[in-house]
């Protein structure tokens, strides 16, 4: 009888305790509110970069995936989810190449991040307005699937060089938008409550 891909991939990842899971995949996810609305984008920016959410979430991967090849940088993964939830409060969709992990059932997107053959995985991230009177809801999906075949390795490798070249020309406007701030706003320690969604 063949294993489950959730009793595979456990088996490497016990610390893992999966939120989804189907025949070809296992996931995990986390999201947070932060009480700053939707639509002020630069203090949002501002409070996730100040309190250092991306990291948050980086540290939460690195302990729960040892065993993974991770192919970003800490620095360019949080420069993703900046890039990212950045481009969402604008009203445009999260940054995508043409190799990325697509969920067939809902469309979603996901950025190939980490490598241990025949396993890959990758994450979304998402951020959302309509809540709390209008706060933010900021979160993650980490999504392993099993990789095609042999030569997608070498896809994989590939679009990550090429996606850390686009954060690193993108971020930039991030940066721009919380220069506004010559001293924190007062809401910047609501992104502090966050952190603890992502431990």
């Amino acid at each position: 009888m063949t294993m489950s891909i959730k009793n595979q991939v456990s088996k490497i990842f016990p610390k893992a305790n999966w939120t989804g899971e189907s025949s070809i995949h296992v996931s995990i996810y986390r999201e947070g509110f932060l009480e700053i609305p939707f639509e002020k984008r630069a203090e949002v920016l501002y409070s996730l970069t100040e309190n250092k959410i991306g990291s948050s979430i980086w540290q939460f991967l690195q302990a729960r995936f040892e065993a993974f090849e991770w192919l970003l940088e800490p620095d360019t993964f949080e420069k993703l989810f900046l890039v990212d939830v950045d481009r969402q409060l604008q009203g445009q969709a999260p940054s995508s190449s043409p190799n990325q992990i697509k969920n067939p059932s809902t469309g979603n997107v996901f950025h190939r991040i980490a490598l241990l053959p025949p396993y890959v995985g990758g994450i979304r991230f998402w951020c959302y307005g309509g809540y709390g009177g209008g706060g933010a809801m900021i979160g993650f999906r980490f999504r392993i699937v099993k990789l095609a075949n042999d030569e997608e390795e070498i896809i994989v490798r590939d679009e990550c060089r090429a996606k850390e070249s686009l954060v690193i020309e993108q971020v930039s406007s991030v940066y721009d938008a919380i220069m506004e701030f010559a001293e924190p706003p007062q809401s910047v320690h609501e992104a502090s409550k966050m952190i603890a969604c992502f431990e």
